[in-house]
């Protein structure tokens, strides 16, 4: 199974305030999000990180914390990255892949093939959000509403930073569910504007 999720901010006790994660402890925000990625996810599935695993912490530290966690791993950089960015040798026991963006072209039973455009960034137009067949990942605005309602607006597209997802990953078949509920709301929304 593939899963995402973004902005896990490890270790970052300021991140508790600034989105005001229900956490005492910057210890017990790390071990729920470990505890929640083990419960969810096995050995043989891929989880897409899209980006700010930690505060730019060093190598270790992040092997430290993702050690637990088991499948495969793939980091998609975020802007508190920079380290592992530039130690991305060091780092290849930990991740699969290291990128900026990917496009991940996934089989659904229902849309056939479906391109996931996986981006920290959220982003208003993509290559393949036109025809139906992309649909847009991304994190870096946590819980921020100002910015999420802004987003709420662009079909095809989903925050999975764990800041909106009780602190876990989503699986594909969840973020697909996702997107079929955004796409619908916009436009039931775009109806009731155009009919008035």
């Amino acid at each position: 199974m593939i899963y995402f999720t973004a902005d896990l901010h490890f270790g970052h006790g300021n991140i508790i305030r600034y989105c005001g994660r229900p956490f005492g402890s910057v210890e017990e925000m790390d071990q729920r999000i470990t505890d929640n990625f083990k419960e969810r996810l096995g050995a043989d599935d891929d989880l897409y990180i899209l980006g700010d695993v930690t505060l730019n912490q060093s190598v270790a530290r992040v092997r430290n914390y993702l050690k637990d966690i088991p499948g495969r791993k793939h980091l998609i950089f975020g802007n508190h990255d920079e380290r592992l960015r530039r130690h991305q040798k060091e780092i290849d026991d930990i991740f699969v892949e290291c990128a900026d963006m990917k496009v991940l072209e996934v089989e659904d039973a229902d849309l056939g093939s479906v391109n996931f455009m996986l981006c920290h960034y959220p982003l208003l137009h993509w290559g393949y959000n036109e025809d139906g067949q992309g649909i847009h990942l991304f994190g870096h605005i946590h819980n921020n509403p100002a910015q999420n309602q802004v987003m709420s607006h662009v079909p095809h597209c989903l925050n999975v930073g764990v800041d909106l997802w009780d602190f876990r990953p989503l699986s594909v078949n969840e973020v697909l569910s996702e997107i079929r509920t955004h796409d619908a709301a916009i436009s039931k929304s775009l109806d009731e504007l155009c009919s008035s």
